[in-house]
């Protein structure tokens, strides 16, 4: 529930954080975000694996169940979605961590007026608490589930 709670709390953190200094940022971000995961589903041909409808509906369908379901994934960090056929394990863990590496690079990349000075000390303190936090809860969850799931 808290390894939950941290990657939700990081993703919303760094689409708020671009939005603040570009509105685009965010759409951009979330645009690249949901097109790396479709180009996977694509690439591995399990884009149409829940329903077995096909044609322009079909793709239509598809497209709304997979970004719906991904964007909820994303928001909520429902381990249930995450199982091998919905890109779990290794594309799981590394959008997990990609939010605080998209924040310590905005931090790093801005301008010095970007941010005011104090919001740019909270965003540098939240993305240090997250970082440490997801790292500590990651890895217990690993050291804690049953070893024949590692």
């Amino acid at each position: 529930m808290n390894l939950a709670a941290v990657q939700a709390l990081s993703k919303s953190m760094l689409i708020v954080a671009l939005g603040s200094v570009n509105s685009w940022y965010s759409v951009a971000y979330l645009l690249a975000d949901v097109t790396l995961y479709l180009g996977i589903k694509v690439l591995r041909n399990d884009f149409t694996y829940h329903m077995p409808i096909y044609g322009v509906v079909g793709f239509i369908l598809h497209f709304m169940v997979r970004v719906v379901a991904k964007l909820i994934t994303d928001f909520t960090a429902t381990i249930h979605f995450r199982h091998p056929r919905e890109l779990g394990g290794l594309y799981f863990s590394i959008n997990s961590f990609s939010p605080l590496i998209g924040m310590v690079l905005l931090l790093t990349l801005t301008k010095e007026g970007a941010f005011k000075e104090t919001t740019r000390k909270h965003l540098q303190d939240a993305t240090m608490f997250l970082g440490v936090s997801l790292f500590t809860l990651a890895g217990l969850f690993f050291l804690l589930i049953n070893k024949e799931y590692r």
